[in-house]
């Protein structure tokens, strides 16, 4: 077990298995990089969801076999239930597995996990995934009694930034488009069912309850919220708005209404700002949001850094606007977000370099960008480390991103 405590990186972990039908034995094979010790949860199913067997594995070697007799049909496993280990597991479930798991799994890691990897495939891969089969299944799971706060994160799907993890060069613009074409598939197929669903928790009006249940169904509503049609999501957001007093509700409208440019957007700004402008961290949010939305760029992020409630003296409210705008990564990837940034770093050179460090740190990953971006974003590097009396915080992350 010390080697958790001696050896850096999360261990990688991947699983085979065979099953054979005449000793109705199903083996499970795994194999690590290091020998680390820690507990591996697991349950397996027959073909209709039906729990067969569960427990704990003690994993501990490079290679293991674990054999499990008596099985008298190919099982569907689910592996790592409740998150036993802070691994990165690799098996060699299919979509049809994925998928049972997904709909009958009683572990909610699993399901969401299996969830996850679905929308991967769909995101980044497509063609190779059966997708009527896949919005089929999370219809079944929207009709049924599922958990309110585990629905709501099984229907939200892969950041951009997950996308980019899984990609060998790095597409900010055909992940974001992935990300819009999967969204409106989902309005497509489930307007009417989500709009039902989200009138239903929005009846209960239990906005300032925070229990576990009331705290999930705010989260289920405004993914329903999210999700609808723009001119009646438009429209039910600037309801939810200006009638909830719940933060997350409002933020969550907010959000929606500031996203892109619609007759609502310049009231709910004002809006918002008139009732929360004393209040710091809430005034975050309200500049976050806008440099986060699909309409922000360098003009409006240079307007929000010349609001008077901005300052740089402020890491927080620095990071609100320029931080999350370095994350709006299809307006922020080019020439002008560059120089932007570098900028801002070499302005707080002097004043506060531990935060210019901070966000030196957004072009670390310079070098998995397409030969154009990755251009700029060396330049920039090359122009920060060569300024005259550069802070050792700033220099240190410039010279390791160079490397």
């Amino acid at each position: 077990f010390s080697r958790w405590y001696s050896q850096s990186g999360t261990p990688k972990v991947n699983i085979s298995t065979h099953y054979d039908p005449n000793t109705h034995i199903f083996t499970a094979t795994l194999k690590q990089a290091d020998e680390r010790f820690f507990p591996l949860a697991f349950a397996l199913l027959d073909k209709s969801g039906n729990e067969l067997q569960s427990g704990v594995l003690t994993v501990s070697d490079k290679c293991q076999n674990f054999v499990f007799e008596g099985i008298k049909t190919r099982p569907t496993p689910s592996w790592l239930c409740g998150f036993s280990a802070p691994i990165k597991l690799t098996d060699d479930l299919n979509f049809t597995q994925k998928i049972l798991l997904l709909k009958h799994d009683k572990d909610s890691f699993s399901r969401w996990n299996n969830a996850e990897q679905l929308w991967l495939s769909l995101l980044l891969t497509p063609e190779k995934i059966a997708e009527k089969s896949l919005f089929d299944a999370f219809k079944s799971i929207i009709s049924s009694n599922c958990e309110p706060a585990l629905l709501a994160e099984l229907l939200t799907i892969p950041s951009e930034r997950a996308l980019h993890n899984q990609q060998n060069i790095i597409d900010v613009f055909a992940a974001s488009e992935a990300r819009k074409t999967v969204v409106e598939k989902i309005r497509a197929r489930f307007a009417p069912l989500l709009l039902e669903l989200y009138q239903s928790l929005n009846a209960k009006n239990n906005s300032h309850s925070l229990s576990k249940t009331a705290v999930g169904e705010r989260s289920l509503k405004n993914i329903c919220l999210f999700y609808l049609p723009k001119n009646e999501g438009l429209e039910l957001a600037n309801k939810q708005f200006q009638t909830v007093g719940c933060m997350s509700d409002k933020l969550s409208a907010f959000e929606i209404l500031i996203n892109s440019e619609n007759p609502y957007r310049q009231a709910a700004l004002a809006d918002f700002y008139q009732e929360f402008k004393a209040d710091t961290q809430v005034m975050d949010k309200y500049f976050a949001v806008q440099a986060g939305s699909d309409v922000c760029d360098i003009k409006m992020v240079k307007t929000l850094m010349q609001h008077e409630l901005f300052t740089f003296n402020n890491p927080n409210r620095l990071r609100s606007v320029v931080g999350t705008f370095c994350q709006n990564y299809v307006n922020f990837h080019n020439q002008k977000g560059y120089e932007l940034l570098t900028d801002v770093v070499l302005k707080l050179n002097k004043s506060n370099p531990q935060i210019g460090a901070r966000l030196v740190a957004n072009y670390n990953e310079w070098q998995r960008f397409s030969p154009e971006l990755k251009a700029l974003q060396k330049q920039q590097l090359e122009k920060i480390i060569a300024t005259k009396n550069l802070s050792k915080d700033i220099f240190e992350i410039t010279q390791a991103a160079l490397k």
